[in-house]
């Protein structure tokens, strides 16, 4: 009975291990608006993309609470996991604000620091599905997007050339608002970090339009 007992507490145990991630510096995240509290000097609200680490993430939707004290912002919890992270808060097209603003979109922090939380997945590479989309390309842009797929949580953008989205911006539209996305890309292919978007928006380095792409 005992090593019943026993083996019981070990898968327990297992089923609520919290893994870790980092928080790279300057790597952004999208929130909601969200609600400030005067009383106590509290941002509450919720990520609205996921934070990507190498294989790992931790999901969008995680509620946040950010304690603003003059012009300092710090992230005191993400999820049920209680954190000190200094950050930088700005609207979605990322242009600093503070707390008390009804336009903010993004937050970051300048350094690295660790997230551990039993809510951290792998990306599994054999999740992504393809996407369908509509694509509106700008006729002076030679960049063109070839195929999209997703997992629910990031989409994967394969493209025709590499070179002409060197230095491009995507937003993506949420719920209404138009967010500047974090990514990543080996060669053709770009990973955007954030999913089940009805919009995305991909910009050249000198702010021209190079495609549009609708989720229907």
């Amino acid at each position: 009975m005992k090593k019943i007992m026993l083996c019981l507490i070990v898968l327990l145990s297992a089923s609520v291990y919290a893994d870790n991630l980092y928080l790279e510096p300057l790597y952004s995240v999208g929130i909601e608006s969200g609600s400030f509290e005067s009383s106590n000097n509290t941002l509450t609200t919720k990520t609205v993309t996921p934070i990507v680490y190498e294989d790992r993430l931790l999901n969008a939707g995680e509620s946040i609470m950010i304690s603003c004290i003059g012009n300092k912002s710090v992230l005191k919890q993400i999820g049920s996991s209680n954190v000190n992270i200094p950050v930088e808060l700005a609207n979605p097209q990322h242009i600093t604000a503070q707390c008390t603003s009804n336009n903010l979109g993004l937050f970051w922090a300048k350094d690295e620091y660790k997230i551990t939380s039993d809510k951290i997945t792998k990306i599994d590479d054999q999740a992504f599905k393809p996407e369908p989309f509509n694509e509106t390309q700008n006729d002076a842009a030679k960049g063109m997007v070839l195929a999209i797929t997703s997992d629910d949580h990031l989409l994967n953008i394969t493209v025709n050339k590499a070179k002409y989205f060197n230095k491009a911006k995507f937003y993506g539209t949420v719920n209404g608002r138009d967010y500047l996305l974090q990514t990543s890309n080996d060669d053709e292919l770009f990973t955007i970090h954030a999913a089940n978007l009805d919009k995305l928006t991909i910009l050249d380095k000198d702010g021209s339009i190079i495609s549009t792409i609708i989720f229907p």
